[in-house]
C-alpha cells in the first residue's frame, strides 16, 4: 500500500517557480507527496501540476479522471489522459498506465481525510491568490473523463 498526502503551496510575494517554462508568483497549487516523494519533483510528472477539482471528485466515486494536466494547463501539452480511479472496499486505486510503477495503492480513510484537509486550505485562500492550473483543457481524446 501507499502512503497519500495533499499539501497546498502557497508562492509569496518574491517568490517565483518556474516549470514547463513558465514563472509562477503570488499563487497556490497543490503538490501531491506518495511515499514521502513529492510528484512534481519526480521524472514523470515534471513540468505538470494536479487538477484540484478532479482530485476532490476522486474522493467521491470511481472513475475515470484528470488527476494531472501540463502546468500550462492543456493536458495534451504533457501527454496527459484521464487516470482509472477505482474505490475498492478500504481502498482507492490509480492506475496512470501501463507501467507497473505507475500504479498506486491508498488507504480510503487516509484518502479522504487528506482530501478534506485540502478542501478547507484551499477555502482559506486568500482570495488575491489563484489555484494554479486556474485553467483546464482536457485531453483532445476525451473532452472530460
Amino acid at each position: 500500500m501507499n502512503e497519500i498526502q495533499f499539501k497546498l503551496r502557497t508562492l509569496l510575494r518574491g517568490e517565483v517557480i518556474k516549470m514547463d517554462g513558465l514563472e509562477f508568483r503570488e499563487c497556490a497549487f497543490v503538490e501531491v507527496m506518495v511515499d514521502g516523494e513529492n510528484f512534481l519533483e519526480n521524472e514523470w510528472y515534471e513540468g505538470s501540476l494536479p487538477v484540484y477539482k478532479e482530485l476532490l471528485a476522486s474522493g467521491e466515486g470511481g472513475g475515470r479522471y484528470l488527476l494531472f494536466t501540463c502546468a500550462c494547463g492543456i493536458a495534451d501539452d504533457a501527454g496527459w489522459e484521464c487516470v482509472e480511479v477505482r474505490h475498492e472496499g478500504d481502498y482507492i486505486k490509480w492506475s496512470l498506465g501501463a507501467e507497473p510503477g505507475l500504479s498506486y495503492r491508498f488507504d480510503r480513510a487516509i484518502y479522504l481525510r487528506e482530501l478534506k484537509t485540502l478542501a478547507a486550505e484551499v477555502d482559506s485562500l486568500e482570495p488575491s491568490f489563484t489555484l494554479e492550473p486556474s485553467q483546464v483543457m482536457f485531453p483532445e481524446s476525451e473532452q472530460s473523463c
